[in-house]
Formats: C-alpha cells, structure tokens, sequence
C-alpha cells in the first residue's frame, strides 16, 4: 500500500528512528506482512532491551504466526521488565 510504501522510505532514510519504525512494523502487521514486521521488532528490542512496546507487538506477531512458544516467550520478557 501506499502508507507502507511511505512508512519504508521513511524508515530507510532514518532507521534509527523508533516511532518510524513502530508505525512501519504496525502497518506491516496490519497488512498480514508478519515476517517482516517481526524483523523490525526484533531489531528495535535489541538497541533497546527493555522496550515494552515492541515485546508486546512482537508477541502478538508470533500468536499471528502460530508460533505459540516465540509467542509466550515474548510475553513473559514482557512481564520480566522493572519500569
């Protein structure tokens, strides 16, 4: 779609920009692109450890998927964070 084609250009000129990136892998999630969106959760928890957000999405991603143990994983990481 358009908002996706956007939401890459966007995310290709600053990737270091987490609310770029959310919006990418959200719209990614929302348009069934599930491989793709956990790609980019996956590198936004790991500049930052503790970022809640993109644990909670990528579990949701994972339930999407089916992979149930990534899944339950990702939730209890989740529950793991001191905020």
């Amino acid at each position: 779609t358009a908002a996706i084609e956007w939401a890459e250009e966007a995310h290709e000129a600053e990737p270091k920009r987490r609310d770029v990136a959310l919006l990418l892998a959200g719209l990614l999630t929302a348009n069934k692109s599930y491989v793709k969106a956990e790609e980019i959760y996956k590198k936004l928890i790991k500049q930052d450890k503790e970022d809640t957000e993109a644990m909670l999405y990528l579990g949701a991603v994972y339930t999407e998927l089916k992979n149930y143990p990534k899944a339950v994983t990702a939730f209890k990481n989740l529950t793991q964070i001191k905020n």
